[in-house]
């Protein structure tokens, strides 16, 4: 019997079967990955090496990706991205036609993705703009420091992206900006005292307003610069994601506020603020040395093109346009730029 199962003709026999049994237990696990994950659907993926899938809700950016120049537009697309995460759906971004983006932008949607009361704990994922140049920049902000991305490109140093949770104003971090800004600037260090007391205003003013009166937890503030080759300049954000300046008061101090004044609006009331026209009997927050300081730094020469969104309003400090919104912002942005 032994001589008889090691002849040739048996041997081969045996390795069809094995062959056999293979190939329909192939076929079989085919059968169930087919049954869990449904074919051509692009918005579903496989993650890792199992077989959860994951379906993503796609939210397109505005095509004027810059929180400078299109606020009211960035804005809505931020609130459409959270009202998905609050109803517990993963978002895909898709910035692929993308024709403009600012590091500004970049800075504020980090500081969102970054943030878990925003994405509530959801995954997101998504695209690089199609344009080949604005990809580059794309990736020179910093961008893919603070993401997990599976395609990390080489990174030209031209810009970065900082994060602290501290709870007073870091002087070293303020100083670490601007050490790089003026060596791309100058080829070497130069010191910006303006530049620098700017910094540590919007830190000071994160610190101690962008809390809210009733909130108990400090925010978390981030700052950006970015050198811009072609054009010769820096240009910083710095951005918190808190209740902005016109919710860090109650309502009827600034209702009070504004009858005082006969202002109609809040922009009105910032354009105030920043000509240390608004008296300490409101009680209005930062009516004191921080926004007021800033302009000054501006009309000296120290920063140029001041421009501040919070909440309904735009301010372009440097062109004296102060204007209402038809979205609010929750936080507030301030961007300034210098050059040689």
């Amino acid at each position: 019997m032994k001589k008889l199962y090691t002849e040739k003709k048996w041997r081969e026999q045996s390795k069809r079967r094995q062959k056999a049994a293979l190939e329909s237990s192939r076929r079989w696990k085919l059968h169930l990955r087919s049954r869990r994950t449904p074919p051509r659907d692009p918005n579903r993926r496989i993650r890792g090496g199992g077989l959860t899938v994951r379906k993503y809700t796609r939210v397109t950016a505005p095509a004027k990706f810059s929180f400078v120049h299109n606020p009211e537009g960035i804005i809505r697309f931020l609130n459409d991205m959270r009202a998905h995460f609050k109803r517990k759906q993963s978002v895909e971004i898709d910035i692929g036609g993308a024709t403009l983006i600012t590091a500004d932008a970049i800075t504020v949607l980090v500081s969102r993705l970054r943030d878990p009361r925003y994405t509530g704990g959801h995954d997101y994922r998504g695209n690089e703009p199609a344009d080949k140049g604005l990809r580059r920049k794309f990736a020179e902000s910093g961008f893919y420091n603070h993401v997990i991305s599976s395609v990390r490109p080489k990174n030209a140093d031209y810009g970065s992206i900082l994060a602290r949770g501290k709870f007073q104003a870091d002087g070293p971090i303020a100083l670490e900006l601007i050490k790089f800004i003026t060596a791309k600037l100058y080829g070497r260090y130069e010191k910006r005292g303006g530049v620098y007391n700017t910094i540590l205003e919007c830190m000071n003013n994160t610190v101690h307003h962008a809390g809210g009166r009733k909130a108990r937890r400090r925010e978390k503030w981030w700052a950006s610069v970015h050198y811009d080759a072609e054009t010769k300049k820096g240009y910083f954000t710095f951005v918190d994601n808190g209740v902005g300046i016109f919710k860090s008061r109650d309502p009827g101090v600034l209702r009070m506020a504004l009858d005082t004044l006969g202002i109609g609006d809040n922009a009105g009331l910032l354009r105030k603020m920043l000509l240390r026209e608004i008296p300490s009997s409101t009680g209005v927050a930062y009516r004191g040395q921080g926004l007021p300081s800033m302009r000054d730094y501006l009309l000296r020469g120290d920063i140029q093109n001041l421009i501040i969104v919070t909440n309904d309003v735009y301010a372009n400090v440097a062109t004296d346009d102060y204007r209402t919104m038809g979205e609010s912002f929750d936080g507030t942005m301030l961007y300034w730029e210098i050059s040689r």
